[in-house]
């Protein structure tokens, strides 16, 4: 792997000599008069980089690289002159830019992006506090993992929309513009940011280091307007506060991972418009227990719905974390989130922010033995649909949409009453399984509105014979 001097490294073997190096920190004492500062130079992996009146100018053809990983990185050597960046000015020939290349930059209010520069990378202005303006944003063709949180920028721009498409999303307000026509990749991946959670220490009497930290997600909706044609892969992905979404009529496509891991996602309804689903659209959606199609011709990639990670893979997970607990405790409290990340492998967080194209490729390439997932979740169509024949060639549960109404008590909606229905109701009961209102309404044998004791013990009376 290509690699440059680190920061530490930087500091030590720089180009710059010494006496610049005071020159410049004397000169910092005077931030706010630019006239006096210091001119700065040197090369970064091929690059050249100039540091003249608070604003840095990259010039060269390539990329400016980096290297993250825990507590090995290199970052480019004029990071340690961030403090006294006001303005970057990239020039035409750079082509991008790694995980986190201006990220922590407090002054930072202003940088030029040229048109050869096509990728927003992980973290790469992540917390730039006072970044109000960036030109050349229409350029960008894929913006990553968190590219923008942090910045003044993204306060003040909750969504970026070029030309119809919209390209990413943070906040706290998700009712996409009408207009929009397109979610592309990643778009709404952020919604795993630490804004959205809350935390409480489940044992707080305990030393900080043994300490038990309990997320609790503010869960909310996401609303796309009726002008959406078509989501792109990876659209959602990691999404894990989104309870629900509503899928508008206008949606012809639905692409690969496009919500993945979307953990909390619930009951969800495909309108007739939806021609396609892509590979692992829905993989790990471990909430999502119910899928209804509407169009009885549309099209199952493989894995579409119903694939989840076994339960055992997350225990093996947290017996491995256990095992490195001081090495990643620090971590796990910066994302709460972690296990869920963890427990599927592929957590942006915890892979050092690399990209997620390369990330998921792994799994591709059948990182994770066939046994390892399970399928689960019901399907809800049209008799003698394509809907009905993915439900049987992946072992789901499918219910049709035109058949009689269901007999009360057959609380799982499989078509008939048995034992599984008692078990389905005590579950509801005890919390470990949440049911849906269709089968709230089979299951509420007494009326009140809700499953209990006594609706089970009903159904148990009917299946024995004495009601």
């Amino acid at each position: 792997m290509k690699k440059c001097s680190s920061r530490l490294a930087a500091l030590a073997i720089s180009a710059l000599s010494f006496s610049n190096l005071i020159a410049f920190a004397e000169n910092s004492e005077n931030s706010g008069n630019p006239e006096n500062s210091e001119i700065i130079s040197g090369t970064w992996c091929d690059l050249n980089y100039e540091i003249r009146d608070h604003v840095l100018t990259v010039s060269g053809e390539g990329e400016i690289f980096t290297d993250v990983w825990f507590a090995d990185y290199d970052l480019p050597e004029w990071d340690v002159y961030a403090e006294d960046i006001y303005e970057i000015i990239l020039e035409e020939g750079i082509t991008g830019a790694g995980d986190y290349a201006f990220s922590h930059y407090p002054n930072l209010e202003k940088i030029t992006i040229p048109s050869s520069f096509t990728v927003l990378a992980p973290y790469v202005f992540y917390d730039d506090l006072k970044l109000t303006e960036i030109n050349g944003l229409e350029h960008i063709q894929e913006f990553n993992f968190r590219c923008l949180s942090g910045t003044a920028y993204i306060q003040e721009h909750e969504f970026v929309i070029l030309d119809d498409v919209l390209y990413y999303a943070e906040g706290t307000n998700f009712t996409v513009p009408d207009g929009v026509t397109e979610i592309r990749p990643f778009a709404f991946g952020n919604c795993t940011d630490s804004d959205f959670i809350d935390m409480e220490i489940l044992n707080p009497e305990a030393e900080p280091e043994d300490q038990i930290w309990n997320p609790i997600l503010q869960e909310y909706e996401i609303i796309l307007p009726d002008s959406v044609q078509k989501i792109d892969a990876f659209a959602f992905a990691h999404c894990a506060t989104m309870t629900n979404i509503q899928i508008p009529d206008s949606v012809k496509e639905i692409g690969e991972y496009a919500f993945y891991n979307c953990v909390n996602l619930e009951n969800l309804t495909l309108p007739e418009s939806v021609e396609s689903l892509g590979e692992w659209t829905f993989f790990n959606c471990k909430s999502l227990e119910n899928l209804t199609v509407l169009n009885p011709e549309m099209q199952f990639a493989d894995r579409a719905f119903g694939t989840v990670i076994d339960i055992g893979v997350s225990q093996l997970i947290c017996q491995w974390y256990d095992q490195n607990r001081k090495l990643y405790e620090n971590l796990y409290r910066q994302n709460p989130l972690i296990f869920d990340y963890m427990s599927s492998a592929l957590s942006i967080e915890f892979l050092g922010a690399k990209k997620y194209t390369s990330v998921m490729q792994d799994i591709k390439e059948s990182e994770f033995e066939p046994d390892l997932f399970q399928q689960k979740g019901i399907l809800t169509g049209y008799a003698d649909s394509t809907a009905q024949d993915f439900a049987e060639e992946n072992n789901l549960v499918f219910h049709a949409l035109d058949q009689e109404s269901y007999q009360a008590g057959d609380a799982d909606l499989n078509g008939s009453v048995d034992i599984l229905d008692v078990v389905f109701m005590n579950r509801v009961v005890v919390g470990v399984e949440s049911c849906t209102p269709e089968q709230l309404q089979y299951a509420d044998m007494d009326g009140s509105g809700k499953i209990e004791l006594t609706d089970s013990m009903a159904v148990l009376r009917k299946l024995v014979g004495l009601d």
